[in-house]
């Protein structure tokens, strides 16, 4: 064994690269291996895994016949002995430096020449977030490596394998590896790399048991303040908890969220509009609360009543049922008892009866509109890829 790795050192040189024909490029067949996925901050748009790569390459100084040194086929030499690339993460979100930079692994160096190495790191790479069907999104992420100083035609990493090696993988407790591939390519015609993208799949069932479910357990809360007997006085503390929940609910999506518009998650909006229609749930209670509390002989107004008639459809249904006009010439008995004024009079409702009117037309209108957001919250997910 001295003897052979006397002999493979005497003249060579570790700086210089592989083959002797300078002219010629070195393919370095790399493909990567993918341990686990330790964080991915949507936030800051960083991805930390734990990963390496395997390479291996063809240097002719390094053959030797193994009937003439005791039959040894394959030696395991210090790297720095060695010439080897340095790998770079190029889009690292660290500070940019060779995977391997103190060059403490080791080589397998095989009698025909060919060298293998696997090199392993945490790597940090920025990958910028699309939280657009948060918490059903996917992230795919990109690990760009390449060999500093060497321009494509001189050192070519060549890429084996179309996937990473997962077979060692430990998954994650938030995301689900969906698929991964890998490509070789050349940037501007001068830099050879080797790109791997990662699509890693959220697990939403804690998103939805501890932010989603609460939500959509108040959208239904939030209607049945209209049932409550006006004379408890818990009509308006149950819609401000209710509202006050919303906005805690809020805080606690946004903060898993990063600070963009574009894109902004889907379900921010959605959110921010059963936000709006509590707060506007909890205005009409109070505002309801009043006329409750007006006196038996007060008369509500006319407009409202006219408002509140139109949304409950009464007008439509009345319309149906008003009476046949006279004939020409014919005097209404009704206009010879009541004057116009004493009929509006008459017709006017009391505010408790506008009061439990809003109550029920608000009821209605609540449950069509969790509805139409539950509806429109389901369609959305639904489509997402």
């Amino acid at each position: 064994m001295d003897r052979l790795i006397t002999d493979l050192s005497t003249g060579y040189n570790s700086k210089i690269r592989p083959p002797d024909n300078t002219s010629e490029t070195l393919y370095v067949n790399v493909y990567f291996f993918l341990l686990s996925v330790m964080e991915y901050d949507e936030i800051s748009g960083v991805l930390s895994l734990t990963g390496g790569l395997y390479m291996n390459w063809q240097d002719p100084r390094l053959t030797w016949t193994p009937s003439a040194y005791s039959g040894i086929p394959l030696i395991v030499l210090p790297r720095s002995d060695v010439w080897s690339p340095d790998a770079y993460v190029i889009n690292t979100s660290d500070q940019l430096e060779a995977m391997d930079s103190d060059k403490h692994y080791v080589l397998r160096i095989l009698h025909t020449g060919f060298v293998f190495i696997g090199i392993g790191d945490t790597i940090n790479v920025q990958c910028s977030s699309d939280m657009t069907y948060f918490p059903f999104d996917k992230q795919t992420c990109h690990i760009i490596i390449g060999i500093w100083g060497y321009l494509a035609r001189e050192v070519y990493l060549k890429s084996i394998s179309s996937v990473m090696d997962t077979l060692y993988y430990t998954p994650g407790n938030i995301w689900d590896m969906e698929s991964t591939f890998c490509e070789d390519y050349t940037m501007a015609n001068t830099e050879g790399l080797f790109k791997c993208s990662i699509t890693l799949a959220r697990k939403p069932l804690y998103v939805c048991l501890n932010i989603l479910g609460p939500i959509i357990f108040l959208s239904i809360l939030n209607p049945l303040v209209f049932l409550l007997p006006p004379d408890s006085g818990d009509r308006v503390s149950f819609s401000m908890t209710v509202l006050l929940s919303f906005a805690v609910f809020m805080m606690m999506v946004s903060d898993n969220m990063p600070k963009t518009s574009s894109p902004m998650a889907s379900i921010t909006p959605l959110l921010f509009a059963v936000f709006v229609f509590s707060g506007f749930t909890t205005m009409v209670t109070m505002l309801n609360l009043r006329l409750h509390l007006a006196e038996k002989s007060d008369k509500a107004s006319h407009k409202l009543q006219r408002i509140v008639t139109i949304l409950s459809f009464e007008s439509l249904g009345r319309s149906c049922r008003r009476p046949k006009c006279c004939k020409k010439g014919e005097v209404s008995s009704l206009g010879s008892k009541y004057s116009l004024k004493e009929e509006l009079e008459s017709s006017l409702w009391s505010c408790k009866q506008l009061a439990e009117k809003i109550d029920f037309v608000s009821f209605v209108y609540s449950i069509v509109f969790n509805c139409i957001v539950f509806i429109v919250f389901i369609c959305l997910f639904a489509t997402a890829p």
